[in-house]
């Protein structure tokens, strides 16, 4: 069953407009791009070409730049972990706004988010809770 993520703004369903809409997927679109920014990694992928480039054998050069790429893929598969929660959460979020304020059905929710209209029924049925954004 989903939940909010931690770092996730209180949904109050009801209090929902169609322009916070569009702003949810900009933050989500932010968030992966952070995650590319760390995945990028310049000054990792910099010092690696420089070690190639002038065949480097010093094994501790070698180790440390191990460690520091190990270091990016560690970061980046946590950012990438966070992102799923919250695109989870958003998309979860947003295919209920498309049920309960625009009267869609759940087929056609499940036919435009791709996913089985048995996955779209039982977010009907079990709707994430709406807290209150005052709160």
């Amino acid at each position: 069953m989903s939940k909010e993520p931690e770092d996730a703004p209180p949904l109050a369903l009801e209090e929902v407009t169609f322009d916070q809409l569009g702003a949810l997927i900009e933050e989500l679109a932010s968030q992966l791009g952070t995650v590319a920014n760390r995945a990028e990694a310049l000054d990792v992928k910099r010092d690696l070409q420089t070690v190639r480039a002038h065949s480097v054998t010093d094994e501790d050069v070698i180790d440390e730049l191990e460690r520091r790429s190990e270091a990016v893929l560690i970061r980046t598969l946590s950012g990438l972990k966070q992102f799923r929660r919250n695109y989870e959460y958003w998309e979860r979020a947003i295919a209920e706004y498309a049920l309960e304020k625009k009267g869609l059905s759940q087929r056609d929710v499940a036919r435009y988010l791709g996913v089985a209209a048995s996955t779209v029924n039982r977010w009907a049925q079990n709707p994430l809770e709406a807290q209150d954004a005052r709160d």
